[in-house]
């Protein structure tokens, strides 16, 4: 009933990534170079509804969403909504809640509110704590991971994502970055210039990507109605 609450040991321990499988077929050379020529097209998926519009199509070669924004602005409803639709695609997702723990009441009420009860069985939560060794592990037993918040996780450093991702090309990575005043990830940009796409969310709950490498940045999204923002509501805000 719910989530299924595991510890970090139990969720590497149960699950196998069933795209985890490296390709060998380009025919590198010495130097680990491939010829342009060969051919190589990877998948490209799309996420359901106003949220799948929002983030475009994307495929499964290191792509990650970092999500930063005002405080209260809405960016764990947001959060939520995206593990629901990755569930939806029936990918198995592995939630880090460091923010607010398993038994908080407003877990539970974000589970009630954005997480559809046919999703959960796909989705293991924990808010242990884990280091570097332990989040990649669980990286290569799920199809995507998500984390509120990066600041929360034990001695890993902004470097430590890309690293992450490099080590983990086939998982999908979402993850909560404290934001600064001046609307920048607390402790630098680097997650940004590493990542698929960059979301701020705005107070009110109006989201834009500053950055996206699959869709238009010009979309907005209401974290509070799921639903895109028409253009000219969006425009000032």
């Amino acid at each position: 009933v719910g989530y299924t609450i595991k510890s970090v040991t139990n969720i590497i321990k149960n699950f196998v990534n069933p795209n985890n499988e490296s390709d060998n077929s380009l025919g590198r050379n010495s130097l680990g170079l491939v010829n342009f020529t060969v051919p190589h097209n990877p998948k490209t998926y799309k996420l359901s509804g106003d949220l799948g519009k929002f983030l475009g199509e994307f495929d499964r070669n290191r792509y990650s969403i970092v999500i930063r924004g005002d405080k209260g602005a809405g960016k764990s409803r947001l959060l939520y909504q995206i593990i629901n639709a990755f569930a939806g695609k029936k990918y198995r997702v592995a939630f880090i809640s460091l923010e607010m723990g398993i038994q908080s009441s407003i877990t539970q009420r974000y589970k009630k509110e954005y997480i559809s009860p046919a999703n959960l069985k796909r989705i293991d939560i924990t808010d242990n704590r884990p280091d570097f060794d332990q989040l990649n592990a669980i990286c290569k037993n799920y199809d995507a991971v998500a984390i509120d918040s990066w600041t929360k996780l034990s001695g890993l450093s902004q470097a430590d994502f890309d690293r992450l991702l490099k080590d983990n090309p086939d998982t999908i990575i979402i993850s909560i970055f404290q934001s600064t005043t001046a609307k920048v990830t607390r402790g630098g940009n680097m997650p940004e210039f590493d990542a698929s796409v960059v979301i701020h969310v705005h107070e009110g709950g109006i989201a834009e990507c500053e950055k996206n490498r699959f869709a238009p940045t010009y979309l907005k999204y209401s974290v509070f109605s799921k639903k895109l923002v028409p253009m000219e509501e969006g425009k000032n805000d």
